[in-house]
């Protein structure tokens, strides 16, 4: 069985949107290549000197406006790309990178599992992105087609299959009208869905990572028939 040690999911450029970070003592910005709860990658200046590798960066890392003091250890150097390791946890920052990109992270702490390791199915062949946790992918492919479907992450569900809608659910034991899906939790069941809902699962698919492209469209399609409000 594969090893399902958590990814630690870079969050980046274009994702974040508006990311930067100043070293204490300077006002020039270093534009943020990418983000994880454990580290940071920066856009390098010639305009901004850096220390060598190995020392300390201490700073203010401001995403949409909410700034963050930090402090990290310089790793590389490499094609005007700085990378650092945080000296601490900052628990304020990763909960921010949780509450704000929350689909994203969930999207690339997945690994996909060897077939091998699968069970076979009738209807096709079975792949599984998982990450050992709450957050999965699983579908079936029979002759370049995907017969069915099911994801989960952050307490949402999704699953669908050749020719039908897709069905939406959150896990909610114990809630009137709730179901249980075989071997895990109870799914309350939505007929119609929040456009929150739609952008979160969109977010999730687009950033899963080494997903098979015509997977990602078919599921992506899947998502667009959804009723939402």
């Amino acid at each position: 069985m594969a090893d399902f040690k958590p990814r630690a999911g870079r969050i980046q450029r274009a994702t974040l949107q508006r990311a930067g970070f100043v070293m204490a003592g300077q006002g020039n910005e270093l534009l943020i290549e990418n983000i994880s709860f454990t580290g940071i990658a920066l856009q390098a200046s010639p305009e901004i000197k850096l220390p060598g590798i190995g020392e300390i960066l201490s700073g203010t890392i401001a995403i949409k406006d909410k700034p963050f003091e930090v402090a990290f250890n310089l790793v590389r150097v490499k094609d005007s790309i700085a990378g650092g390791r945080f000296i601490e946890r900052y628990q304020e920052l990763r909960n921010f990178l949780k509450s704000h990109y929350g689909p994203e992270l969930a999207a690339m702490s997945l690994k996909k599992v060897e077939k091998l390791d699968l069970k076979p199915q009738p209807d096709g062949d079975p792949h599984w992105f998982f990450d050992g946790n709450d957050s999965e992918l699983y579908y079936v492919m029979n002759k370049g087609r995907l017969v069915r479907f099911r994801l989960s992450f952050l307490n949402r569900y999704l699953e669908g299959k050749q020719g039908e809608k897709p069905r939406f659910g959150k896990y909610d034991a114990g809630v009137a009208g709730a179901v249980r899906h075989p071997g895990t939790r109870t799914i309350k069941n939505s007929e119609k869905i929040p456009q929150k809902e739609i952008e979160f699962l969109l977010r999730y698919v687009h950033h899963i990572q080494k997903l098979d492209e015509q997977v990602k469209h078919s599921i992506l399609i899947g998502i667009g028939e959804l009723d939402s409000f």
